[in-house]
């Protein structure tokens, strides 16, 4: 059980973390933190 929770909070960052990558390159290397929600 602890290392399905521990996966998926895993999955769970590496998505995020990918996301707010992509999303900083493409709008540029300047990206504001308070924009990443949006």
């Amino acid at each position: 059980m602890f290392i399905t929770l521990l996966l998926v909070a895993v999955v769970m960052i590496m998505d995020t973390l990918s996301a707010w990558l992509r999303r900083r390159y493409i709008g540029g290397a300047a990206v504001p933190l308070y924009q990443g929600g949006r």
